[in-house]
């Protein structure tokens, strides 16, 4: 029985990177299967994390991280359509191994790679195993393609690893109740505590108190009413705080072809800096003040920071420091002007839980 871990993207690999640390720690044999949706920095990230070479299988080639829905859908259209046979060629023509029947097959969330993982899971015969499994925001269209991937990925799961209750009771509420298991939290958090525990911080964070900016989401970079309301917030920041904007290749290609939004950044003295491998990332958002994000995994983060955060979105599907550090904006300039005028007083206490997700997934597949 081995364990394959089919992601494309870095985001995806930083919350199952606990999972592989443990099978390593367990001699379990595991693979990773690359899609391609985000060639470069899933790498830089497998890199980061210090995984073996050999343990990496390159499904898609791809030299490039997909910055904008075409490319996306392109890649997306093409990878779909690969036959069977060719997944194990290529599977076996890279690491010697076969998929079979008894082996789990790993994917995470709500990605394309996630909707595309499930479906060549199945079409292998191998047992799909749906990490942040159940999570909706219960608008199709908002996030999208996210909610809608969500939803097949549950069809096509065979087993499904609920952060929480609430989406244990979306998957129950879609008549899903074989295999559903809640792991009391997501794997991010167990990322989180080791690297901050085990790796030391880089010489890149500034000695000056800053705040941290993060905005990459489709729906924010498509809209220019929501692309323009992040930017004035972010600029509004920086008139009490030096901010430090880490920008994912989508926000890095949105910046390139909407240059007046660049040089307004770098008028107001923001520091524009592009992505971090985790190690590095989770130890600046330690180090900052507050954080304005419209990322998830940062809202979860921060919660398990006790950081103060705003979300530059107008709803989440994660329950995680809403009421406590965390403000969801809905876009509104009064919630948005409260927050900036006193970040401190979201500041809370860590939030450590002694169990940890990852082990409660090895509990429930009896690994």
């Amino acid at each position: 029985m081995k364990l394959w871990f089919c992601l494309g993207t870095a985001a995806e690999l930083i919350k199952i990177f606990p999972i592989i640390d443990e099978a390593q720690k367990k001699n379990i044999d595991w693979y990773l299967i690359s899609t391609g949706q985000s060639g470069i920095n899933l790498w830089k990230q497998y890199q980061d994390f210090q995984l073996p070479n050999h343990r990496i299988v390159k499904l898609n080639d791809s030299n490039q991280d997909l910055s904008n829905s075409k490319m996306a859908l392109t890649w997306f259209v093409k990878s779909l359509f690969k036959s069977k046979k060719s997944i194990q060629e290529k599977i076996y023509n890279q690491s010697s191994q076969k998929v079979a029947s008894e082996d789990y097959w790993f994917i995470h969330g709500d990605t394309l790679s996630t909707l595309l993982g499930s479906i060549y899971g199945r079409r292998l015969n191998a047992q799909v195993v749906h990490i942040e499994a159940g999570m909706r925001s219960h608008n199709i269209f908002n996030p999208f393609p996210e909610e809608i991937a969500r939803r097949i990925v549950s069809r096509l799961s065979q087993f499904h690893m609920a952060p929480d209750e609430f989406a244990l009771k979306n998957l129950n509420n879609e008549g899903i109740s074989q295999n559903v298991f809640v792991t009391q939290g997501n794997t991010v958090m167990d990322t989180l505590a080791a690297t901050l525990k085990t790796i030391s911080p880089s010489n890149n964070i500034p000695d000056k108190p800053f705040a941290l900016a993060n905005i990459h989401r489709f729906e924010n970079l498509s809209s220019e009413l929501r692309w323009n309301k992040c930017i004035d917030t972010v600029i509004k920041a920086s008139q009490k705080i030096n901010v430090v904007f880490v920008i994912m290749p989508n926000t890095e290609n949105k910046l390139k072809i909407d240059g007046q939004t660049f040089s307004k950044l770098k008028q107001n003295n923001i520091q524009i800096i592009s992505r971090l491998p985790f190690s590095e990332f989770a130890h600046l958002m330690n180090r900052a003040q507050f954080v304005i994000t419209d990322g998830g995994s940062n809202q979860e983060e921060c919660f398990h920071l006790g950081k103060p955060c705003l979300l530059l979105r107008a709803n989440t599907e994660r329950f995680e420091g809403l009421g406590e550090c965390c403000v969801l904006s809905e876009f509104k300039d009064e919630v948005i002007n409260l927050f900036l005028e006193n970040p401190i007083k979201y500041l809370r206490s860590p939030n450590v839980s002694k169990i940890r997700p990852t082990d409660l997934v090895f509990k429930y597949l009896n690994l």
